[in-house]
């Protein structure tokens, strides 16, 4: 079986902090503590997978946060009101701290929470403020302090002002009084943020890239490898075992003179094979970083068949309108088991349905072969997402397209009377018709490749929507 792992040089080591210059605060805590819920709270929306089993974030999570910046209209905590200013900081969850683990997957899991504590500017330390001190608590108090980093100690699960009374116990970690706080319940959460803004350099939020690469597939599709090839070091664990990879990983790429932001997300399964909320929160997580992505990798395993769950996550990305790159992996396999790109790219395309005018790119994530490649394609297709067609241009082209072919609903006719761009991201257009029931699917979809065939956007998606109007211009 072959083990997918990243080969790197010496000097290719893990590493945590994304931008050089933004600082980096990072929760720790023992199992189980509310680390995920804070870091969710803390960044304004589900990121991180919160389940009530000790072990479930495994990778170091990582999300950018602006500072200043009201993130969450539905709290109804107190809150300062947002300003002008835009400063941001990295914000990372890791799993629980264990004073003994196993080898694998637990032992990989402590190096990256260990790193990323290295690698901190400030770092808060959650305990549970309705448990008590615990001895894993004076075990993590003690690495922090060799460590010789700034610490927020936060004391968690307090619910209530009568709960602070117990608070105090913890100040024997040598962290003095504890800030207590609910991250499920929001309290005292503005207080930590002042804390923490406070403590941290302010840096510019224009630093960051406005690009931002989701990097979807299914498990065991070589997600992981593809990040942490991208990144240069062991940013996301990797393993054999498929689904080692729940929770979305989101860092800053600089890559020769592109610079971006990737997501890695966790693998989607068939429905059968979804056996808890984690699984199926990990999907979740998988459709919101579409959704937010400004450019989509689908990573597809050349080893394997094309399979149903390919086919879901085809049909996730069509409906999103997002621009995709079919990034084809493992094809040093498919090689050497006689597979030819002329074959494979006609089965490919009849079976993604949807996604017949995205690029494919042939790569090896575990060797590295075309990983530049298929990010120029990425950039090209962002460029054409952003594309605007003037309105005369584009009637022009409408009234070829509408001679060509006719919109017909049994002795009806359908009839465009004018046709405008009214977004980009993906390229919006308006047509202006005498009857919208007159325009089905398949008319729509020549359209839209007619567009594309004529147009500098002809691999990125394109959303038509129909306006009933009563004469030549609305």
């Amino acid at each position: 079986m072959r083990k997918d792992t990243v080969k790197m040089s010496v000097a290719q080591k893990t590493k945590i902090k994304d931008v050089a210059d933004v600082p980096l605060v990072v929760i720790v805590g023992r199992p189980n503590v509310g680390k995920s819920t804070l870091f969710n709270r803390l960044i304004g929306r589900s990121f991180s997978i919160v389940e009530r089993v000790s072990g479930v974030t495994c990778d170091v999570v990582t999300a950018l946060v602006e500072i200043g910046h009201t993130l969450s209209s539905r709290r109804k905590e107190k809150q300062r009101e947002a300003t002008t200013s835009s400063y941001v900081y990295e914000l990372a969850d890791t799993g629980g701290m264990l004073e003994k683990w196993d080898e694998g997957i637990p032992r990989r899991t402590q190096e990256l929470l260990r790193q990323a504590i290295a690698e901190a500017d400030l770092v808060i330390f959650v305990v549970d403020g309705k448990e008590g001190p615990m001895p894993q608590d004076n075990y993590i108090s003690d690495t922090l302090r060799k460590s010789g980093k700034q610490v927020i100690l936060v004391a968690n699960k307090i619910d209530n002002k009568a709960r602070e009374t117990l608070v105090g116990e913890f100040c024997r970690l040598g962290y003095g009084e504890p800030l207590p706080i609910s991250s499920l319940h929001g309290r005292g959460i503005p207080d930590l943020r002042e804390r923490i803004e406070s403590s941290l350099p302010k840096v510019a939020i224009q630093n960051l890239p406005e690009m931002r690469i989701a990097i979807i597939g299914k498990r065991n599709a070589g997600k992981s490898t593809l990040m942490n090839q991208l990144y240069g070091a062991e940013r996301v664990i990797v393993d054999e075992t498929p689904g080692t990879t729940r929770d979305a990983v989101e860092v800053v790429v600089q890559r020769s003179k592109k610079r971006f932001i990737a997501i890695d997300t966790a693998g989607v399964c068939a429905k059968r094979g979804i056996k808890d909320s984690v699984q199926l929160f990990s999907i979740m997580r998988t459709e919101t970083a579409i959704k937010r992505a400004s450019v989509v990798i689908f990573l597809i395993d050349a080893a394997v068949p094309v399979s149903r769950v390919d086919k879901k996550l085809a049909a996730i990305v069509t409906e999103s309108k997002k621009p995709t790159v079919v990034a084809v992996n493992k094809w040093d396999l498919a090689e050497e088991r006689g597979i030819e790109p002329q074959k494979y790219v006609p089965y490919l395309r009849q079976l993604l349905v949807g996604l017949d005018f995205a690029p494919l790119v042939f790569i090896s994530a575990l060797n590295g072969e075309r990983i530049d490649e298929m990010i120029n394609v990425a950039f090209s297709l962002h460029r054409q997402a952003q594309y605007r067609v003037s309105t005369g241009r584009l009637n022009k082209l409408l009234e070829i397209a509408a001679r060509m072919k006719t919109a017909v609903s049994g002795t009806k006719r359908g009839k465009i009377y004018y046709a405008t761009q009214v977004g980009v991201e993906p390229p919006t257009i308006v047509l202006f018709v005498n009857e919208p029931s007159l325009f089905d699917k398949q008319y729509l979809r020549f359209i839209e490749n007619f567009l594309r065939d004529h147009l500098p956007f002809h691999e990125v998606p394109i959303r038509l929507l129909l306006r009933k109007s009563e004469g030549k211009k609305p």
